[in-house]
């Protein structure tokens, strides 16, 4: 966060970012979103494994030592019991809970970021303000001068307009 902010106030005022860009660069960066959407792809995984029919049957074929006797079977486990319904039903509630938590942690990236760029805008435009007031003090204080070698100012103008140059 802190180089993206780095990044947007060391720019030109004709280069900054959008906040949607920022928001972009953020989103694409941020260690905490992959995490989620890692836990998401993970709960995905997890769904698709428990189910009535089970995606493991047991095939087995033998055959006898002569040739002439053959034999083979399938098993495919059911659940009976209702344990695969509940199993899916458990990984669902996991991937909806993991997808939640994905799009929180993208609203939370987004808004702080909105909220950093907010203020590195603000401190650009006060630092903005700040050098105009400083180039008008400076101004203020020239033309102090040039009054007072006129002969039309008065000392208390001069030291005045260096006591707000000071504190600029």
């Amino acid at each position: 966060m802190l180089a993206l902010l780095t990044l947007l106030t060391s720019l030109s005022t004709s280069a900054i970012l959008t906040p949607d860009e920022a928001v972009r660069a953020a989103l694409a960066s941020d260690p905490a979103l992959a995490a989620r959407l890692a836990d998401v792809e993970a709960a995905t995984g997890a769904r698709r494994e428990p189910r009535f029919l089970r995606h493991n049957p047991e095939v087995e074929v033998s055959a006898s030592n002569d040739g002439t006797r053959l034999s083979g079977s399938a098993v495919q486990p059911l659940s009976l019991t209702g344990e695969g319904i509940k199993a899916a039903r458990s990984a669902r509630a996991t991937l909806d809970a993991a997808k939640a938590a994905a799009d929180r942690a993208r609203f939370e990236t987004a808004a702080s970021t909105r909220r950093a760029y907010t203020r590195a805008v603000l401190a650009r435009e006060l630092l903005h303000l700040a050098e105009q007031d400083w180039a008008l003090l400076a101004r203020l204080r020239r033309v102090a001068e040039a009054r007072l070698a006129a002969g039309e100012g008065v000392d208390l103008e001069l030291r005045l307009t260096r006591l707000e140059q000071a504190r600029a």
